[in-house]
């Protein structure tokens, strides 16, 4: 681009015409007398008044900068004229520039006038329509980036302010609108910093929600002490194992409405709130949250699988603060992973209230380096089919429970390097099948417990026809067992006599065995004095045998009279129980 050569000397003029000899130029400020600086280059200052040569030329050329009011006088002083808000000339560098009063400083314009089509008013009026980013072109740095419009790379992310979500609205009623709207629109939805009212029962299945940190964002229930979920995914009780979708909660305060006093009488899962409350949902990630004042449960799920509660502060709830719960092993809470969460302030009783973390009927749940503490209980383990269960450097104080109340059973539960800072630590409730290892825990002894197997007691007859035979059986799986049995007469009917030998065996067969260097059955052989039509010289007992089995075996309590007379019928009843000492489990 080209532009007109100005005159190489400047040079001044009287009112006649010709060159203005030995005369002056007077710079001001614009529409003052205050005298203001020119130079002789882009830093050295000139003299003021400028003086001219005989040829009516300054020295130097004249530079300036901004506006000015210039007096021009001859050799006597004499003005010749004056020129006031004298600018300096816009240069194609001061439309670029960011300095105060250069670049858009110079383009006038204003919004209520009617701009021609084609014009820089124009464009400025389009800029501020609902497509006025798709005017504007973008393009990221580096080696590859593309150019795309500021509409498109501001679309990249959803707000629900873009919905009209305010702090203002103190109904909940405009904000829970947005957000709905926002999950619509989006699979991902940022929530700005600020406090928002919501309604709450917002359908969150398969999105997520992401705040600038757990302080900032903060979505709130309106209403007190109400049974009201914030988040839910549409499911109930019904819904099918891993079909509820999945959730991300992220960097938010999600607080509730309890008032920190009222009582939540509720026991019915289903009708008890939550800030979150799911069904039969997997992919499950809550983060860095702070969820607090919650009448309900603060995190709830129904047959949750594959999932992550982590790095939350869950506290003052008249519920339980995480409550996990299946039906059984076949429909479990299977997978999920509970980790340096701080709950605490929970109350309430029973199954639903009372404990920082309840699981009911856990497959490979995971809960490690949680703070749990100012509860009825710090952990509650519930059901009847818990499966490796793993409680790691979890720190639990000021229960008025237990650290740990184990309600349920299962197999495989370990507590490793957990501390127990209040008495009493462990709620064991007699599990019917349990393997629990407890290593290196605060005031809980080191327990390495194997799996148990008990049989019910079982309760036979024996006869003239059979005087011996099976009283009860298990069946170990391949390790190293100890096997207790033990047995009684327990009443008898009819005319006849029981014969003073009697013998008892455990036995991999059901049979009396003969002496075996292998040490694989025990046996008892006793005399005992014998009374006509009664069983009362029934011999009591019991015995215990150590037994390696390589493949699944059945053990069975064997044994009776070596004969007995008439009709005389003895009822004997046995019980049995095994416990592995070594080998797979």
């Amino acid at each position: 681009m080209s532009f007109v050569m100005p005159k190489p000397k400047q040079q001044y003029f009287s009112l006649a015409g010709i060159p203005l000899i030995n005369g002056k130029i007077y710079t001001y400020a614009a529409g003052t007398s205050t005298p203001k600086q020119t130079f002789t280059d882009a830093a050295v200052a000139q003299p003021n008044p400028i003086p001219l040569n005989t040829r009516g030329e300054p020295t130097n050329a004249i530079f300036w900068d901004g506006s000015y009011r210039v007096e021009v006088r001859d050799a006597l002083n004499n003005l010749i004229y004056t020129v006031d808000n004298y600018q300096t000339p816009i240069m194609p560098g001061d439309l670029s520039s960011v300095t105060a009063g250069l670049g858009a400083g110079l383009v006038g314009f204003a919004y209520g006038v009617a701009y021609p089509a084609g014009s820089i008013g124009k464009w400025l009026q389009n800029l501020a329509l609902s497509a006025g980013s798709s005017f504007i072109g973008f393009i990221q740095a580096g080696v590859g980036a593309i150019l795309r419009t500021l509409q498109s790379k501001a679309r990249e992310s959803v707000s629900i302010a873009d919905y009209g979500a305010v702090t203002t609205d103190l109904t909940g009623v405009v904000n829970n609108a947005a957000i709905v709207a926002a999950l619509a629109a989006n699979d991902t939805v940022l929530v700005p910093p600020g406090l928002f009212y919501v309604t709450g029962s917002i359908n969150a299945k398969n999105k997520a929600i992401i705040g600038v940190d757990g302080l900032s964002s903060t979505l709130q229930l309106v209403g007190a002490n109400t049974n009201t979920s914030m988040f839910v995914n549409g499911g109930d009780i019904t819904t099918p194992w891993g079909t509820g979708g999945s959730i991300v909660l992220r960097n938010l305060r999600l607080k509730g409405n309890w008032d920190g006093a009222t009582a939540n009488a509720l026991v019915d899962i289903s009708a008890i709130g939550g800030i979150v409350k799911w069904w039969g949902g997997a992919y499950f990630k809550i983060q860095n949250c702070i969820i607090d004042d919650f009448f309900g449960f603060g995190i709830f799920s129904y047959l949750l699988g594959y999932s992550e509660i982590s790095s939350n502060h869950v506290y003052t709830g008249a519920k339980n603060g995480i409550h996990l719960e299946a039906a059984s092993g076949a429909a479990a809470v299977t997978s999920t992973t509970l980790s340096g969460n701080s709950v605490h302030s929970i109350r309430g009783a029973g199954v639903t209230g009372g404990s920082c973390i309840y699981i009911k009927n856990g497959f490979s749940c995971d809960t490690f380096s949680n703070t749990l503490e100012d509860a009825v209980n710090g952990i509650t383990i519930d059901g009847n089919d818990n499966r490796n269960l793993l409680l790691i450097n979890n720190h639990i104080e000021q229960t008025s429970g237990y650290c740990v109340n184990y309600l349920g059973s299962g197999n495989n539960i370990s507590l490793i390097g957990n501390i127990f800072a209040t008495l009493p630590v462990f709620n064991f409730v007699n599990p019917a099948f349990s393997t629990y290892s407890a290593i290196n825990n605060f005031q809980l002894q080191d327990t390495y417990q194997l799996p148990t197997v008990a049989s019910p007691a079982a309760e036979v007859q024996l006869s003239a026809g059979t005087p011996k035979r099976t009283i009860n059986s298990l069946v170990l799986t391949p390790g190293d067992w100890i096997v207790t049995a033990a047995w009684n007469g327990v009443n008898s009917a009819g005319a006849g006599q029981l014969s003073t030998r009697q013998e008892f065996a455990l036995n991999t067969a059901a049979a009396i065995p003969a002496y075996s260097a292998t040490f694989a059955a025990a046996t008892m052989r006793g005399d005992c004095v014998s009374t006509v039509n009664t069983a009362d010289g029934f011999l009591q007992g019991s015995l215990t045998l150590n037994i390696q089995v390589t493949a699944n075996t059945t053990i069975y309590l064997y044994g009776g009279a070596a004969s007995i007379t008439g009709a005389l019928i003895v009822s004997c009843a046995g019980w049995m129980k095994a416990k592995k000492v070594s080998g797979a489990y």
